[in-house]
């Protein structure tokens, strides 16, 4: 895993500002690569690129980027992992190919030489990767299908720079004054995140997963998708079937698994009481007989704390279990600098926890395994089967608009949008135009919508956190769920094979049924959080948070110009633990920012 980053300088500024920029950057993303930094430039002033690399394969010098291909016509600098990369590597050899490398990084330059922007199609990995063609002077940037590895980026007449990260763009202040999107905050009122290609700032803009940007001297910047996930569940006739394609998934996410353990480091698994996590463990453990340390987080003075039930699967799996149990003054000491650990803005209160059980891991790992992205998947939120009981007691007709206002007022608690919708009318109907197209459907379930509506939103909070809590630690987490042939499976399963009126992700109950016991299968769904009640800054008894970090947006510019908008977040900040933590969040990462807003 790595940080790539890059310059392409239009109006050809003098050549030491834009390496000294490229430096910061590259500085500001060291932990996400800490064995080796490096820059190229095309020798033209106008190319440049960085990467920090954090050594995963091929450890050898051989694998430093930014990387020429052997008739130095193309340059990468790549952050990710090609999990299918040993058998491209010999598609390739068989057309010709000589490699001098062990990498995935070399495959993915050579076949893009070979084949060109369609070799994308073959990947099964997660990746940000920017390929530049020196000849035509032409700059793509990949990013995977599901949005495991971000990418963000700045695009005007002068320059278009772009980074692994967020907040080292803000190198570029006395360049550009930045300024907050009214937008991006309505976003983050409802989802907890700034949606699709928006950042909270106007300037800085992320590329979409399953896209790509090109971008060229004679071209301006064009974003193209190649990967949509669509949900069209199939029908199914009998039980053979349905057998049939209980195995199909089973030998799916068998073989994923497998090619998520290449790794020449260290390599281990975040085990929570989860069914997603259990069963990639027990894939590891029980059918490849690999030796796996399993980590796990639990909470001091907390009856519901997962790691006993981790524990119990660690014993039944037989790996070998690390768990750490941390108390209020960890938590709180973590949360005084939560605004320096984020990158970009995130409302998820699990960032805490996730950086915490990272940092433990990397004690003995480099990589871990984890279950992300099966809930989003295979229906594994409680809410995605509750929303037509919900709805249905409201309305009778199928209105798009009101299934979306119904989901994320009831069923992804956060803010009162009902209130948001006073304080900017237009920005807020254009937040539920924006999303209610995948309701557009009425020919499919509200639960295949409100998936395809979670892969494209919900999973994003989700990867991003787990991103950027790992990363600060230089740890490495690979999700053998967003599979490429999983994401595919799962866009056509039939829902009586999701949820049973009692389970849902009913058919990874079934698969984990082969390795642990009843009792661990038939577990309900539980959310990886803290347990608020125990610490002072959720206590609403307790108002000196709430105060400072009102005290905080109040300070800021944008927010004096827009009243209303304080005035909403201080009414709606005690609607549940949710919301009090996205003005703590919020205050806490603009107080990190060493901007003038």
């Amino acid at each position: 895993m790595c940080g790539i980053s890059g310059i392409l300088n239009h109006k050809s500024q003098n050549k030491n500002i834009i390496f000294d920029l490229l430096n910061k950057i590259n500085s500001n993303l060291s932990h996400r690569g800490p064995d080796n930094t490096g820059t190229w430039n095309d020798n033209k002033n106008f190319c440049f690129l960085g990467h920090t690399r954090l050594s995963i394969l091929d450890l050898s010098i051989n694998g430093n980027q930014p990387m020429l291909d052997q008739d130095k016509r193309y340059v990468i600098s790549f952050n990710g992992e090609i999990y299918n990369f040993k058998e491209l590597r010999e598609a390739l050899k068989q057309s010709g190919v000589k490699f001098k490398t062990n990498t995935d990084t070399e495959v993915l330059l050579e076949g893009y030489k070979l084949f060109g922007k369609s070799f994308i199609q073959h990947l099964d990995g997660m990746f940000a990767c920017a390929i530049y063609e020196i000849e035509n002077n032409k700059l793509l940037i990949f990013r995977d299908r599901a949005g495991e590895k971000p990418i963000y980026y700045i695009d005007n007449s002068d320059f278009f720079v772009f980074s692994s990260e967020f907040k080292p763009l803000l190198n570029l202040k006395k360049l550009i004054n930045f300024s907050i999107s009214k937008k991006s905050l309505f976003d983050f009122f409802a989802f907890r995140y700034s949606t699709k290609q928006k950042t909270m700032f106007k300037e800085i803009s992320k590329l979409e997963p399953g896209c790509f940007i090109e971008i060229s001297k004679t071209q301006s910047l064009s974003i193209k998708r190649y990967f949509s996930f669509n949900v069209y569940p199939e029908d199914i006739a009998d039980k053979k079937q349905s057998h049939d394609l209980i195995d199909k998934v089973h030998y799916t996410i068998k073989k994923s698994v497998y090619n998520r353990l290449n790794s020449d480091v260290p390599l281990g698994m975040f085990l929570s009481g989860g069914i997603d996590s259990s069963l990639t463990s027990s894939i590891v453990t029980k059918v490849f007989n690999r030796n796996l340390n399993t980590f796990s987080i639990g909470f001091e003075n907390y009856k519901k704390s997962e790691h006993n039930i981790s524990r119990k699967i660690s014993e039944q799996i037989g790996s070998t279990h690390n768990e750490i149990i941390v108390n209020n003054s960890d938590i709180e000491k973590i949360f005084s600098n939560i605004g320096n650990i984020m990158d970009e803005l995130n409302g998820d209160r699990s960032l805490i926890p996730t950086y915490i059980v990272s940092n433990f891991a990397k004690e003995k790992v480099t990589v871990v395994l984890s279950g992300d992205g099966a809930d989003e998947l295979f229906g594994g939120y409680p809410r995605h089967w509750a929303l037509m009981k919900f709805y249905g007691e409201r309305y009778t007709d199928y209105i798009p608009e009101k299934i979306f206002e119904t989901y994320i007022s009831d069923l992804l608690p956060y803010y009162n949008l009902s209130q948001l919708k006073v304080v900017d009318t237009e920005v807020y109907n254009e937040l539920i135009q924006d999303h209610s197209n995948h309701y557009l459907h009425d020919y499919r379930s509200l639960s295949s919508s409100t998936r395809e509506l979670d892969y494209y939103n919900y999973l994003q909070i989700v990867l991003s956190k787990v991103d950027i809590a790992s990363m600060k630690n230089s740890l490495e987490v690979r999700t053998p769920f967003l599979n490429n042939e999983l994401i595919n499976i799962a866009s056509q399963i039939p829902e009586k094979l999701l949820y049973n009126g009692k389970f849902s992700k009913l058919i990874l109950r079934i698969i984990l049924d082969n390795y642990v016991s009843s009792d661990i299968t038939t577990l309900p769904k539980k959310g990886f959080g803290l347990p608020t009640q125990n610490y002072d800054f959720f206590n609403n008894n307790n108002l000196k948070f709430y105060n400072e970090s009102l005290e905080t947006l109040k300070g800021i510019a944008f927010f004096k110009l827009n009243p209303s908008l304080t005035d909403f977040i201080a009414k709606n900040s005690f609607e549940n633990s949710n919301s009090l933590w996205g003005i703590f969040a919020m205050a806490k990462w603009f107080e990190s920012l060493d901007l003038n807003l």
